[in-house]
């Protein structure tokens, strides 16, 4: 309902027609009602034609974008403007622990000013129904790269517990707090995308993908059409890499749409070995047409409006300081007590875990603690002393190629201690068999081939040789889940190898 202007004017200045919409239309369900603008009013108000055959759902606590002239009013004004109407409170959160939805619940009340008190309360305190779980953990830092470097590290030690990377979020107030989190990731090798605001099948990469795709696979009378394989040229000639490029934001998410095409690609691979470029043109058309996005295992890196409506398993809010939450450029009530639910909406993304942290020293003039809205709850710190104590970063190891002695940047290269460019001695033969392990593997998991172990994981496989889980642990890239669903047959394939 973003253009309503013409359907207001349609429906209000020719009577046939709203009696033939109001003919047709009979009964009306709108979801996220609090987001409804006054020219969405008026015409959802045309469109019901004074009937009463009206459900709208929403929740007053999620109204964050009075930019876009949403305005909550709507929703708990509805039983007023609708005498009869019921109000039906949904009260159970199945998502949160209970440890994470007290902390939202608290948010909306802490430390509330007098013009926020001034009918604030128009939704419903939360009630988890989920079993407990650890308290959210808040922690502040020295400053933002200290601060993204522990995050970093938490993400790290998530994964470790045998969390998956897609099932991790860091949520951030603005776009600017991006790119050091972003250098962080690279730097500790965690796999992440960016949570855009359009729709996946929106972005203009995947468009120009889909339409190369499907042009290219159109084959005329008796040719046998492109082959799979034929995918990875298309989608390379439109920007895709192997690897991931240095570049960050729209760079960034550029190549991880592609990847994500490419992967759903290497998913039809696996299914249908003998295919043709059609059906991977089938499967595109499908997924754009239900808006199924490709899966990336990843941690999502998003801006709190961005994320609403998702939820991951743990989430980690940054830059949450009283100059970031609320923004510095909010200075009325209504913009003030919009951040508030803006941070309740961030808090109630996770599922189980959720690490909240600030830097004292940050892009924003000034030192500051943490935001007011957290200020003094429990677990929350209250010291300057304490924040310095607990933040000092530690010096960050430059690696070198052991072939070439340069300096190591990409992840990839990281992980194998060379650059991929730089030859070392590795036997041809372990590659060749490993990857038709790593694809036999996908295909009776039916994932795409890089989930089981990524080109740069297999290759320092093939490069070290390990002879146990002890060693096979080592690796970079091969954590705990991997040990547990892969070490057996890995290692055997190793063996078979050796002997």
């Amino acid at each position: 309902m973003t253009s309503c202007c013409a359907p207001v004017g349609l429906l209000s200045d020719h009577p046939e027609i709203a009696a033939e919409v109001h003919d047709q239309y009979r009964h009306f369900v709108v979801d996220e009602y609090q987001d409804v603008s006054a020219v969405q009013h008026t015409l959802l108000e045309l469109w019901f034609g004074g009937r009463d055959d009206v459900c709208v759902v929403g929740d007053p606590h999620q109204s964050i974008h009075a930019f876009a002239g949403a305005r909550a009013e709507y929703l708990t004004g509805f039983v007023e403007e609708h005498p009869g109407a019921t109000r039906i409170e949904l009260v159970r959160n199945y998502r949160s622990t209970p440890q994470i939805v007290s902390l939202a619940n608290a948010v909306l009340r802490n430390h509330l000013s007098a013009e926020e008190q001034t009918g604030w309360d128009h939704g419903v305190q939360l009630l988890a129904q989920a079993e407990d779980g650890p308290e959210p953990r808040f922690e502040a830092f020295a400053d933002e790269a200290a601060e993204a470097s522990g995050v970093a590290a938490w993400l790290t030690g998530m994964h470790g517990r045998g969390i998956g990377w897609s099932d991790l979020a860091v949520l951030h107030r603005v776009n600017s707090q991006a790119p050091a989190l972003e250098s962080a990731l690279t730097e500790a090798g965690i796999p992440y995308l960016i949570k855009g605001a359009e729709r996946f099948y929106d972005r203009a990469e995947v468009r120009r993908a889909l339409t190369t795709v499907a042009t290219r696979a159109q084959q005329g009378p008796g040719e046998p059409g492109l082959g799979l394989a034929d995918a990875d040229e298309i989608l390379s000639s439109l920007g895709w890499t192997p690897q991931p490029p240095e570049g960050q934001g729209n760079v960034r998410q550029r190549w991880e749409s592609l990847q994500a095409l490419h992967d759903l690609a290497d998913k039809v691979m696996v299914e249908h070995p003998d295919g043709r470029l059609a059906e991977v043109d089938l499967a595109f058309r499908q997924a754009a047409q239900l808006q199924q996005a490709p899966a990336v295992d990843g941690v999502t890196v998003s801006t709190m409006h961005a994320a609403k409506g998702l939820e991951w398993r743990g989430v980690a809010l940054i830059g949450v300081s009283d100059a970031m939450v609320p923004f510095v450029m909010a200075q009325k009530p209504e913009e003030l007590a919009e951040e508030r639910r803006l941070l309740h909406v961030a808090v109630t993304r996770a599922g189980r875990h959720l690490y909240i942290t600030f830097a004292r020293n940050s892009t924003a003039k000034g030192r500051y603690g943490i935001s007011r809205y957290l200020k003094g709850l429990p677990g929350t710190p209250d010291s300057v002393s304490e924040g310095r104590s607990r933040s000092r970063r530690r010096p960050v190891k430059l690696l070198t190629c052991r072939v070439c002695g340069g300096p190591l940047t990409a992840a990839a290269d990281r992980k194998l201690g060379h650059h991929m460019a730089c030859e070392v001695d590795v036997d041809p033969a372990v590659v060749d068999k490993l990857r038709a392990w790593r694809l036999d593997r996908a295909h009776r998991d039916k994932v795409p081939a890089f989930v089981v172990l990524t080109d740069a994981t297999l290759l320092a496989v093939a490069e070290q040789m390990p002879s146990g889980p002890d060693e096979l642990r080592q690796i970079s890239g091969i954590g705990p889940s991997k040990i547990e669903r892969y070490s057996e047959e890995l290692l055997k394939t190793l063996d078979e190898l050796r002997g």
